[in-house]
């Protein structure tokens, strides 16, 4: 499986290993950066619709980061944003956090 740039390489003649020798390793730490750069928008977008002043940044953070994890790991589509609200409802209140789950 190709999963790092070491992974790809190291198949030999496989096709993932002769991806991994034309995409370099700049390529993969480009794209790593844009995931989690995107990422900590969706952060601060939630943050934005829960109201700036009931949560603060690190539980945003968290809860983002925490729902994609749950959202590869559970089944169903709302696995993550499950996971967001449980994380931030008593934070931010039960009420909050169901209306910017259905605005996000």
């Amino acid at each position: 499986m190709c999963v790092t740039p070491a992974s790809c390489t190291a198949n030999g003649g496989s096709p993932a290993g002769r991806v991994g020798r034309r995409v370099g390793a700049g390529v993969w730490i480009a794209c790593a950066a844009l995931f989690t750069a995107g990422h900590v928008l969706n952060a601060v977008k939630l943050r934005l619709l829960l109201g700036w002043d009931a949560v603060s940044m690190g539980p945003c953070l968290r809860a983002q980061f925490a729902g994609i994890a749950a959202g590869f790991g559970l089944p169903g589509v709302a696995g993550g944003d499950v996971v967001r609200a449980l994380m931030l409802a008593p934070g931010a209140g039960a009420a909050r956090v169901t209306v910017a789950s259905v605005a996000d």
